[in-house]
């Protein structure tokens, strides 16, 4: 039994609720209703980016390579993943 498409998934609650509604629109069962893969007239990805949790994100800049990551791992080697 493929449960994942039957049962709910439970969104943790500590995160904010901008996460939590993108979570609910992204989990959808049915892939047409999901955020971001509506067809164009839906809004397709724009609507994805639209989304409130997306508000401080300035997609430009990120695709330019301008953005600052929050975060950088140690690498000890170029193998490392």
């Amino acid at each position: 039994m493929n449960l994942i498409l039957e049962k709910e998934i439970p969104i943790p609650t500590h995160v904010t609720i901008e996460a939590q509604d993108l979570l609910k629109k992204l989990l959808l069962k049915d892939p047409r209703d999901r955020i971001g893969c509506r067809e164009e007239t839906h809004g397709g990805v724009k609507e994805l980016k639209a989304h409130p949790f997306f508000r401080t994100i300035d997609f430009d800049a990120f695709m330019l390579k301008q953005v600052e990551p929050p975060f950088v791992p140690e690498c000890e080697s170029e193998s490392d993943v």
